[in-house]
């Protein structure tokens, strides 16, 4: 892997602040969920605030001590869009 790339770059910036040791030589030291976060939920639409596994968790944070340092605003992401089907054009027969 290239080490200037920006995911490497990137790591070690996250070890250099979390890890233990020299920057990409150790892991992050607390667990890190793989769950992908979507900022609203595909089945109902309503906001989520981190995976769906974690949502709920990191709401009830959020709420009782706001966000974190350096977070951006949860709003930043407009809400889905009700599908609009398009009308499909009429063919004639001949």
């Amino acid at each position: 892997q290239d080490p200037n790339s920006l995911q490497v770059r990137a790591t070690a910036a996250a070890l250099e602040i979390w890890g233990e040791g020299e920057p990409g030589r150790e892991v992050i030291a607390h667990p890190v969920c793989k769950g992908k976060y979507r900022p609203f939920s595909s089945a109902k639409g309503e906001q989520l605030f981190g995976c769906f596994r974690h949502s709920a968790m990191r709401k009830q944070r959020i709420a009782r001590t706001g966000l974190l340092d350096g977070w951006a605003s949860f709003d930043q992401w407009p809400p889905p869009q009700p599908e609009v089907e398009e009308a499909q054009p009429e063919t004639t027969k001949r």
